[in-house]
């Protein structure tokens, strides 16, 4: 199973990125940033956003959240 939540832990980490930074590049709160880490899904949206963000295409950031 997928966990987009732990995709978005590993992908911060590799890119040595804070949550502040992060929802920076996306017009949102770090809170929401939070709540997305915390998640195990997402919408098609949210997960292209992220991918695009990390300069990955969505099959390779979603492979960093596989158990």
């Amino acid at each position: 199973m997928i966990d987009v939540g732990k995709s978005l832990r590993v992908a911060m980490t590799l890119h040595d990125m804070q949550g502040v930074e992060l929802a920076d590049h996306l017009n949102t709160s770090p809170q929401q940033v939070t709540i997305w880490r915390r998640s195990k899904s997402a919408t098609f949206k949210t997960v292209k956003k992220l991918a695009d963000v990390f300069g990955l295409k969505i099959s390779e950031f979603l492979v960093l959240g596989e158990d």
